[in-house]
């Protein structure tokens, strides 16, 4: 997922906070995306090797870092991209909330509670 909030200032000078979601074909949308697919060719094939005594190295322990902070954001990140809704883009946060609870944020869950349980637990 990819988002943004945007500041607004009202009549009454004072500053509201306007959650926008963004188009899931937005450019942002793009990027964000195009990270995710780097950072899932990086797990794949890293991850499977954390069964073998490898040595360290701050390069890798960096990406690792990286690639829990990254799918970590991409948790909050989903709850604030539109999504399709019988073919009609739905921005409301709430619809997005529901669909994303049905669907992936179990799954994306237990995946990441293990990853910063075990980072925890190694520092």
């Amino acid at each position: 997922g990819c988002g943004s909030r945007l500041v607004e200032m009202s009549s009454s000078n004072t500053f509201k906070i306007r959650n926008r979601s963004f188009h899931p074909l937005s450019r942002q949308c793009l990027i964000w995306g195009a990270a995710a697919i780097l950072f899932t060719i990086y797990d794949l094939i890293f991850t499977p090797m954390e069964a073998f005594e490898l040595p360290e190295s701050a390069l890798f322990s960096g990406l690792e870092t990286a690639s829990a902070i990254f799918w970590t954001l991409d948790v909050g990140m989903t709850f604030m991209t539109a999504i399709y809704v019988n073919g009609n883009v739905a921005s409301d946060r709430g619809t997005i909330a529901r669909a994303y609870a049905r669907t992936w944020l179990a799954f994306d869950l237990f995946m990441l509670v293990p990853v910063w349980l075990g980072r925890l637990v190694n520092t």
